[in-house]
């Protein structure tokens, strides 16, 4: 898990876990320790990987173009938000 959790958010996770067969509560655990700095960390590197096709500084731009496929990723709004707001700044 820990080398996925650069690249997806806790809810893929979740979801490939539980697919796997791995418990809600084991699922749950393994999450409840994530440091949230890590999932905005990994987030912002997506984004800023997208940084050449929006407006300069905008973080709107930003979250209008990255945004949905950072969700699509599993990463939670308000990741999302913090992620591209840092990206940009």
């Amino acid at each position: 898990m820990a080398r996925r959790s650069g690249r997806r958010g806790g809810a893929a996770m979740a979801a490939e876990l539980g697919a796997k067969g791995v418990s809600r509560a084991t699922v749950e655990q393994l999450l409840a320790g994530r440091d949230p700095e890590i999932e905005i960390a990994g987030a912002e590197r997506f984004a800023r990987g997208w940084l050449g096709r929006v407006k300069v500084g905008s973080v709107q731009s930003l979250l209008e173009f990255a945004g949905p496929r950072l969700l699509r990723r599993g990463y939670s709004p308000a990741v999302v938000r913090e992620a591209c707001r840092r990206a940009v700044n």
